[in-house]
């Protein structure tokens, strides 16, 4: 049940990008040339996203200890948590071999990658936004990926 959710959760997020995108379209908000050449940036977008989920994250976060407490409690050691640990490494060690990449220091390698252990999806829309950041609007979403 909650895949299905998770689906149409993605598929509409998709649905939602691809509106935006027409719209600045139809407004002329981004343009390459002249008009006939008019293009959307991705680049632009995807920093919007993960700004707002990166504070989305920081937020629950910060409300969930204000009001819980931290969760080092032996009531909260159930199996699912045990699943939720062993998807959130494996989702690290995917996303640490991509900064791994990116990065041209062992140490900020290893600085980026305890951030994304203690803070998990905060530090990773931090890197991303980071990311977006270095690569110019004008440029393909997939030039984020390749090493600078």
């Amino acid at each position: 049940m909650f895949f299905c959710m998770h689906l149409l959760l993605v598929a509409y997020f998709i649905y939602y990008i691809d509106a935006i995108c027409l719209d600045l379209y139809s407004h002329n908000i981004f343009r390459q040339g002249n008009l006939s050449q008019r293009k959307c940036s991705y680049v632009i977008i995807g920093r919007i996203i993960f700004s707002i989920l990166g504070i989305f994250m920081a937020t629950v976060v910060i409300y969930t200890v204000i009001t819980d407490g931290l969760p080092f409690r032996k009531e909260l050691l159930t199996p699912w948590m045990a699943a939720t640990l062993i998807d959130f490494y494996i989702n690290i060690f995917a996303i640490s071999v991509w900064v791994a990449h990116k990065e041209s220091s062992w140490i900020s390698t290893t600085i980026w990658i305890v951030l994304l252990i203690c803070f998990g999806s905060i530090t990773t829309c931090g890197y991303i936004v980071l990311q977006l950041l270095q690569v110019s609007y004008q440029d393909p979403i997939y030039h984020v990926l390749l090493n600078s």
